[in-house]
């Protein structure tokens, strides 16, 4: 059986060759992807890997949109809410670079391997803080729930996200981003429009379920763990100890770039996702049904965007469809700073929203 080196984390991935690479293909039979696997036989892979990103997407939009109607019965300080669901960010900052260090110098060791470790902590803490918030009595409670979350949260996303890394080779990451992108549009889309018929039927229901979609899709996970246990271990290209995150992120100048512009990125992300209903019914009047048809209409735009991304990152590079849809997508938000009309914006946010 052949086996390739490594680089870094998070940059190529390698695997073994499958082990039935001559034999006849079986319908969602996952296996180690070689630099030969084309994109179909890796598919039922990459769908394996997908099915969290749905269950972290719905669950985090369920909280970040509905929990606040929670909060609100708890206090009646919309600062308060806003800080406690704001905070987010400062975990997003300083767990990921822990917990994905201490995956990474896992690497080789344990029954386990390296990344299982942390969904199996992250998964359950961020769930019972999920399910127990509609349940606490005051606010103090109720942040406790918010801060398990969170922490559970970002112990489990780095490990997972890696995974990707591990087990697919560079030529296949284009491919791995797009069906990644499909899952997580799928998430949000499903708990923005969904999540408020559930409220309105129990207040707790959209917790429930954004907790047993989280636990069900975690663990899918199962088989991609055993299979990872195939992958040769990793080492640096001079054998020396590999630099954890935040070293990288010290020390390397390119890498410091990409921090920066992924943070503007999803800092205006998460923008629009919190002020598109705002913008909608306060800033334009309008109601709030037409708001989830607005969100409907993003969700869609964004899952079908996702595979042609991949398609032609393939063929024109990661990079240079990157800048481009960048460009495309800034000029189109700018353009919600002229428009005080609906209809303009039901046909530029389509367009927005696949770039």
């Amino acid at each position: 059986m052949s086996s390739r080196e490594v680089p870094l984390p998070g940059t190529e991935a390698t695997a073994q060759a499958p082990r039935s690479l001559h034999l006849p293909r079986q319908l969602f039979r996952l296996e180690l992807p070689s630099e030969h696997t084309t994109s179909q036989d890796a598919r039922p892979l990459l769908l394996t890997l997908g099915l969290p990103t749905f269950g972290l997407a719905f669950a985090i939009t369920i909280l970040t949109t509905y929990g606040p109607s929670v909060l609100l019965s708890l206090t009646h300080s919309p600062a308060k809410v806003g800080a406690l669901i704001g905070g987010e960010g400062a975990f997003a900052l300083a767990i990921p670079l822990i917990s994905g260090a201490l995956s990474d110098r896992m690497l080789g060791s344990g029954r386990y391997g390296p990344r299982l470790p942390f969904i199996v902590v992250g998964a359950p803490l961020a769930g019972a803080g999920l399910v127990l918030l509609p349940f606490a009595p005051d606010y103090q409670l109720a942040g406790v729930c918010i801060l398990a979350f969170f922490i559970g949260y970002y112990i489990y996303y780095p490990p997972y996200r890696a995974l990707y890394a591990d087990l697919l080779p560079k030529r296949l990451l284009p491919r791995a981003q797009s069906s990644q992108a499909i899952m997580r549009g799928a998430g949000l889309g499903v708990a923005l429009i969904a999540g408020g018929l559930l409220l309105s039927a129990w207040t707790p229901l959209p917790f429930v379920l954004g907790t047993a979609t989280l636990g069900v899709s975690s663990f899918a996970l199962r088989p991609v763990i055993h299979l990872q246990r195939e992958v040769p271990p990793r080492r640096s290209d001079d054998d020396d100890e590999i630099e954890n995150a935040g070293d990288l992120l010290l020390h390397h100048r390119g890498l410091q770039i990409f921090a920066v512009a992924n943070a503007i990125w999803e800092y205006s992300f998460a923008g629009l996702k919190v002020f598109i209903v705002l913008y909608i019914t306060k800033g334009l009047g309008k109601s709030a049904s037409l708001a989830s048809a607005f969100i409907a209409v993003v969700a869609v735009a964004y899952v079908v965007g996702a595979p042609i991304a991949s398609r032609l990152a393939e063929r024109f590079g990661i990079v240079r469809v990157m800048e481009l849809s960048a460009m495309v997508y800034g000029a189109l938000l700018c353009f919600g700073l002229f428009s005080t009309s609906v209809t303009p914006m039901m046909i530029v946010l389509p367009i927005g929203a696949i770039a």
